[in-house]
């Protein structure tokens, strides 16, 4: 979703390769009217736009009772790339950021170096005896290796929230005193 039609063809022309069916929207309000018809498995929203912006939008979407995508993935579009804003957006609640214009080069660099985190998540897994979470960062990798951002996306949130939970719990096993 942008309300600039230009970048929606750039957006177009960048995913056209990965197969994915897109459904374009110029406005938050048509964006939300989209997420009850239908449901994704990623959202591209611009965060500068008239009312309601990026960040309102990713909001009412998160509170909509009859929205059917409460929990998909947003990435947010934005040529706001100064110090903080990824935290800033990661606080709004996105699962991501992308930096206007895109670039199929950082894209294809943002694939690998998540290939990488894939692989050093499996090498930990395995030495920590995290099996099943080991077999999953290994299909990320593999998956990452291959160019398939179809299932590096669809699986991405649950992924790092299964190695997050992990990583809590060895934190807190850790920082316990009547552990030996």
């Amino acid at each position: 979703m942008d309300d600039n039609k230009p970048n929606l063809n750039i957006v177009c022309a960048f995913l056209k390769d990965t197969g994915a069916k897109i459904d374009l929207c110029t406005g938050g309000n048509d964006a939300l009217a989209l997420c009850r018809q239908k449901r994704y498995d990623l959202i591209l929203l611009d965060h500068m736009m008239p009312e309601p912006d990026g960040i309102q939008t990713l909001a009412l979407l998160r509170a909509d009772p009859t929205s059917l995508n409460r929990e998909t993935p947003v990435v947010v579009l934005t040529a706001n790339a100064v110090a903080g804003s990824r935290q800033m957006y990661l606080d709004a609640g996105f699962a991501d950021y992308l930096t206007k214009p895109l670039e199929t080069a950082a894209a294809s660099k943002d694939l690998d170096s998540y290939r990488i985190a894939a692989h050093s998540i499996k090498s930990l897994m395995a030495t920590v005896g995290a099996n099943a979470l080991r077999d999953v960062a290994k299909a990320h990798e593999d998956a990452a290796r291959n160019g398939d951002d179809a299932f590096v996306v669809s699986g991405c949130a649950g992924f790092v929230q299964s190695f997050g939970a992990l990583c809590s719990q060895i934190e807190a096993a850790l920082s316990d005193p009547n552990e030996p």
